[in-house]
């Protein structure tokens, strides 16, 4: 079927060296005439050698074109087929992948759990580091660094100062660097 200004109008059939429509040349397939698709493929090989060149255009579905239906067919029908992969992937081609999908899936998750809480430290600013390092973190940024002053805020202890020196200081991660005792015990 060739289209013209809106209107289809039937052709012929190829002369000999003349190329078929191409949904004539993939709905004959399934039909006893099947052999002929050989020939086909032959008259296509030929006028490829002769520089002419073959195009295959898309149809929309329902269009009015005579075996249109059986392409469309054919093509739902391919298209449900099982695809078994031919190469074999290593294992040291795939770790990367699936190193990095647990990571942002564990991240999603951390962030969904955590979406309604409100924080004063962001789950963000913990750093990428060894779980020994990012627990320590993660402990001293949000406070939770069980020291006199995080007692004292929670009501375990009456007084949030140092009992290791008698400086007077609120005993916090920054007093630590500075205690006397301790310097005392490194020394």
């Amino acid at each position: 079927m060739i289209r013209r200004r809106g209107r289809t109008k039937s052709t012929r059939r190829p002369r000999e060296g003349q190329a078929e429509p191409p949904t004539q040349l993939m709905t004959d397939f399934g039909h006893p005439e099947a052999p002929q698709a050989g020939h086909r493929q032959e008259l296509l090989r030929t006028l490829t050698l002769k520089g002419k060149r073959i195009v295959l255009q898309w149809v929309p579905g329902h269009c009015g074109l005579l075996g249109n239906e059986q392409v469309d067919f054919l093509a739902k029908r391919g298209a449900n087929l099982l695809q078994h992969p031919n190469t074999a992937t290593s294992y040291w081609k795939i770790k990367p992948f699936l190193k990095n999908l647990c990571t942002s899936n564990s991240l999603r998750d951390l962030h969904t759990r955590t979406a309604r809480k409100i924080w004063k430290v962001s789950s963000s600013s913990i750093p990428d580091k060894p779980r020994r390092d990012a627990v320590a973190a993660f402990r001293l940024i949000t406070r939770h660094d069980c020291l006199a002053a995080y007692l004292h805020r929670t009501g375990i202890s009456t007084e949030p100062f140092c009992t290791l020196c008698d400086s007077g200081e609120v005993m916090e991660r920054d007093h630590l660097l500075r205690c006397g005792a301790l310097q005392r015990l490194t020394e």
